[in-house]
């Protein structure tokens, strides 16, 4: 009977300990910075160190966290502080390398007309959207529509279809290329050479620059989707593209603002496969392909070629993708978590 009143009293103890401390809470003065009243109230010292401890110790343990995150952003964004910070070096910065390594004492912007003159960027910027655009719309008709198939549709070998999606994800590009280069060659069954078709018509079939990973993303997401809403609309008379145009497709703005924004990435970046099919550089490559005939372009301005000029060709060349990523970045992470890219 001892031990039971005993182990009745124990709750009341902590709830008293609970209470006392609530207490001690309303006497701090409430700030900016709760610490420092905690500091500067009129507690005890040990109630104070509780209260700081309580307040603070959700946050020490998010500090290795916080650390590991800094040094890891640090690695991917050197590269680039340094690419923007050469881009504004002047000559005089460029040879005076045992004194001006990251900061230039003056700033150029010089370099950045003679890269636009060299990547002949107006002509080779619309060059290199339209064809992007094309790819990435292609891919987002034809992945979404193959993956609606192979989600919501039952047929014998869908499970074997989707098996070899998923085994164009392991081969890389460098083992295709010959093959489709022979089939696209004037030996092969159309001579496409010296045209971006070899690289966008693909796309329309679900076969272009990561495809499979895109029809997989669709799949995974049109399958945890609730049949009701399908069945309803097969009920009130829409057949299976009448639920998918209706049903389907709205409901999937997440994984298909994921899959546009990371197909336009890679479509823009993408710089194996045009320089396979495409041998006239200077008049028929798009934009990031001029960074290696940048000399070409200048003519008469060759001697303005430097490493200061090589970066502000970098940075021009990838400056859409950062702006279209600025824009969206928002819907993107939020697209992230919910496709289940997050994890």
């Amino acid at each position: 009977m001892k031990n039971k009143i005993k182990n009745d009293n124990k709750p009341e103890k902590k709830s008293k300990a609970n209470s006392s401390e609530k207490k001690n809470e309303k006497k701090v003065k409430v700030s900016s910075f709760p610490s420092i009243s905690i500091l500067k109230s009129d507690l005890a010292f040990k109630v104070k160190v509780q209260l700081i401890w309580r307040r603070c110790k959700g946050s020490l343990f998010k500090i290795p966290i916080y650390f590991m995150l800094i040094a890891m952003s640090f690695v991917f964004l050197l590269p680039f502080a340094y690419m923007i910070l050469r881009s504004m070096m002047s000559n005089t910065d460029l040879l005076n390398a045992t004194m001006v390594k990251w900061l230039p004492r003056t700033i150029d912007f010089k370099n950045y007309s003679y890269a636009i003159i060299s990547l002949d960027y107006w002509n080779k910027l619309f060059t290199s959207v339209w064809t992007t655009g094309i790819a990435v719309v292609a891919q987002l008709i034809s992945c979404t529509f193959i993956a609606y198939g192979l989600a919501r549709i039952n047929f014998k070998g869908r499970g074997f279809i989707f098996g070899l999606v998923i085994f164009t994800l392991i081969i890389p590009p460098q083992v295709t290329i010959a093959p489709t280069y022979i089939m696209f060659s004037p030996n092969g069954i159309v001579n496409w050479l010296d045209t971006f078709l070899p690289i966008i018509v693909p796309c329309f079939f679900g076969m272009g620059l990561s495809g499979g990973l895109f029809i997989f993303i669709y799949r995974q997401y049109f399958k945890g989707m609730p049949a009701e809403l399908e069945n309803a609309a097969l009920i009130d008379g829409c057949g299976i593209f009448g639920s998918y145009f209706r049903i389907i497709l709205p409901n999937a703005k997440s994984p298909m603002l994921v899959s546009v924004i990371l197909s336009m990435v890679w479509q823009w970046n993408n710089y194996f496969e045009p320089s396979i099919f495409i041998t006239d550089v200077v008049n028929k490559g798009n934009l990031p392909m001029q960074l290696n005939v940048m000399s070409q372009n200048l003519g008469v301005l060759g001697n303005k070629m430097n490493s200061a000029t090589e970066m502000a060709a970098t940075f021009l060349v990838v400056l859409p993708i950062i702006l279209v990523f600025f824009l969206v970045q928002n819907q993107f992470m939020k697209g992230i978590e919910r496709v289940g890219l997050a994890n």
